[in-house]
């Protein structure tokens, strides 16, 4: 007689990398916990697969992916790094909320 075969291990649930809600929904390329589509989406932007994961990761393309974390602490935000960065490479850019006249006015 066999034994019965047991059930998968649930996937492991934690905080999200933006926000920091508990959650149980994967990255399927990174494996980095995500609580929503919209988290997902600015985790890793438009691409082949866009739809968040509840299992663990199975392709090994994080390329794509946002390389950092947000952590809470005592003094303050700040991001961790989730994977190496490359010199010179692209993390995030930032446009500005308010734009003045130009300095030369007429």
């Amino acid at each position: 007689m066999e034994a019965p075969a047991s059930p998968s291990p649930p996937a492991p649930s934690g905080p999200c990398f933006l926000c920091s809600s508990p959650c149980s929904h994967h990255c399927p390329y990174c494996g980095e916990l995500v609580c929503s589509q919209v988290h997902y989406e600015y985790h890793r932007p438009a691409g082949e697969q866009s739809r968040i994961s509840d299992s663990v990761p199975t392709c090994p393309d994080s390329s794509q992916c946002q390389p950092f974390r947000l952590e809470c602490g005592d003094k303050g935000r700040y991001l961790i790094a989730t994977r190496d960065i490359k010199p010179l490479q692209l993390i995030m850019t930032d446009h500005p909320c308010v734009v003045g006249p130009p300095a030369k006015t007429v």
